[in-house]
């Protein structure tokens, strides 16, 4: 690596990053390649897939020059919350479920069956305490992965001098790396909120208390450690910088892109029929 690269380098903690992510990855393996072509370089920290044949997901499409990637395996360690929770609702799934019923036949919609989404709780307090508890085992896996990346964070903060640190989420609850590495090394922090959070309508965007509580909770700590704030719509731009723990924090819209697509044209009218 030059030295105009190691000068120029990001600290990148994405979850959803490279072959084999999903849709989530999507935003961050283009930017990736943007940033690098523009002269950045970036050491990237992301969840470890096996894609087959031994081989981990490491970087989208074909290597770039100035990218390194440190895949992190989701642990496999059972942790006492995620056990604890995980045999609650066996438990309850046992008892509760046979006295739940046989599920109502399908049928067809009409137009007044269609809601939009308000992130409301399921009704019944079998679907509550179900979404509360998977909830819980979802956090408790996801925080075993931070704990797993911040100490990956830890070793490449001490090596190198970044110029900014960012997470892009969710799960949201991975932005405990950046607002640590910019505690302790004192290095700029900027989340990359690629879906809402809590954005200040707790009943609105979690459908249980526990993501709620968690939510809120770490939601203002790490508003309150960014440098600046990333969304990616202006919508959510704009319910961000109504937060009071967001309030004097630079906040500014990266836009998903698109794929070019050529003139539409009509379908062959021999074939479609």
């Amino acid at each position: 690596m030059n030295d105009a690269g190691e000068s120029r380098r990001l600290l990148l903690v994405a979850y959803h990053f490279g072959a084999g992510a999903g849709t989530g990855s999507l935003r961050w393996n283009a930017m990736t390649a943007d940033l690098v072509a523009r002269g950045w370089a970036l050491d990237i920290i992301t969840l470890a897939r096996d894609l087959g044949n031994g081989l981990l997901s490491t970087i989208p499409y074909a290597p770039h020059q100035g990218i390194r990637v440190y895949p992190i395996r989701r642990s496999t360690r059972p942790d006492r919350v995620f056990e604890g929770a995980a045999q609650l609702k066996r438990g309850l799934q046992s008892v509760l479920g046979r006295e739940r019923g046989v599920a109502a036949p399908p049928r067809d919609l009409g137009p007044d069956d269609v809601k939009p989404w308000g992130g409301a709780e399921p009704p019944g307090l079998y679907n509550k305490l179900m979404s509360n508890l998977d909830a819980l085992t979802r956090i408790s896996a996801d925080m075993l992965w931070a704990r797993s990346a911040l100490r990956q964070a830890r070793i490449l903060a001490a090596r190198h001098s970044y110029l900014a640190v960012m997470v892009s989420t969710p799960p949201h609850v991975t932005q405990t790396v950046g607002v640590a590495v910019a505690r302790e090394f004192g290095v700029p922090y900027l989340p990359d909120l690629r879906d809402v959070w809590i954005f200040g309508r707790p009943k609105l965007c979690a459908t249980n208390a526990v993501d709620r509580a968690v939510g809120k909770r770490l939601e203002r700590r790490a508003m309150a450690r960014a440098h600046t704030i990333i969304c990616n719509t202006e919508r959510a731009r704009e319910a961000v910088i109504q937060l009071d723990h967001a309030r004097g924090k630079p906040v500014v819209t990266v836009a998903n892109g698109f794929d070019a697509i050529g003139e539409v044209a009509w379908p062959d009218l021999e074939r479609f029929r």
